[in-house]
């Protein structure tokens, strides 16, 4: 009876050498994923406020970014809708990143007060009325402090990947600046009649940010924002849909 019992456990201890248990391999395949990131890819869409509440309430395309996105490509086509901008940046799970594409405006904030011209002292006994008009002309105000704004398009994300590896958990900021004009906020006049004048310039920004839980691959509307007109005020007969796409991109060794 001992001896069969023995001749039991040897096999049981041969089979198990042989074979290891299906968890270690569970726990090395964990040990050792796939390199993968995720690839961001925005899509600024605009289309007449008529045609926007006609997707979104009549339609209800809301919720069903892949119907919204092919609807709207259908739109672009024909030339009822264009794409105001596309941006696409990659990044590894956990980790923000930022893309742009941005012209740097540089203009004064504060200016020191205005001074006459250099009085030239060899003329002072014979002054003409001319000389007296030169003296009383005012010279342009100095800048003393200046300001950047970035103007154009910038995105910045940061995306989690799920457990299963198909839903990701994603940060997302788009902004996209205008530089629309101008302003006149000081004007004089000389005794000349030269007019000096501050100028501003005054900027426009379509701009969100939020956090959406996103299927792989799954278009997704997440914002609408209305645009400027051509003196750089909100247009509201005319909106911009914000679809954001997140693919996962697993990396796989070459052959």
């Amino acid at each position: 009876m001992k001896s069969a019992i023995l001749t039991c456990l040897v096999l049981v201890g041969a089979l198990m050498a042989k074979d290891p248990a299906p968890a270690d391999k569970v726990s090395d395949s964990h040990q050792h994923p796939s390199p993968r990131h995720v690839q961001v890819t925005l899509e600024m869409i605009e289309v007449s406020q008529a045609d926007a509440t006609q997707l979104l309430y009549k339609d209800k395309l809301g919720k069903d970014g892949t119907k919204l996105r092919a609807a709207l490509q259908v739109m672009v086509d024909s030339q009822k809708a264009s794409v105001l901008e596309t941006m696409m940046v990659a990044s590894h799970s956990g980790t923000k990143a930022t893309s742009e594409s941005i012209r740097e405006v540089i203009y004064p904030t504060e200016y020191l007060p205005s001074c006459g011209l250099f009085e030239d002292p060899t003329k002072k006994e014979n002054e003409t009325p001319n000389d007296k008009a030169l003296k009383a002309a005012m010279t342009a105000v100095c800048p003393s402090a200046f300001e950047t704004r970035n103007t154009g398009s910038t995105l910045e994300i940061e995306p989690t990947i799920g457990d299963d590896g198909s839903i990701i958990d994603l940060r997302i900021a788009p902004e996209i600046l205008f530089e629309a004009g101008n302003r006149k906020w000081s004007i004089h006049k000389d005794e000349l009649g030269n007019e000096l004048a501050v100028e501003m310039p005054f900027f426009y920004s379509i701009r969100t940010s939020t956090a959406l839980t996103l299927a792989d691959g799954a278009p997704e509307l997440f914002c609408v924002l209305t645009p400027k007109n051509a003196e750089g005020i909100p247009d509201r007969t005319r909106k911009v849909f914000a679809i954001v796409t997140a693919d996962v991109v697993t990396q796989k060794a070459r052959p």
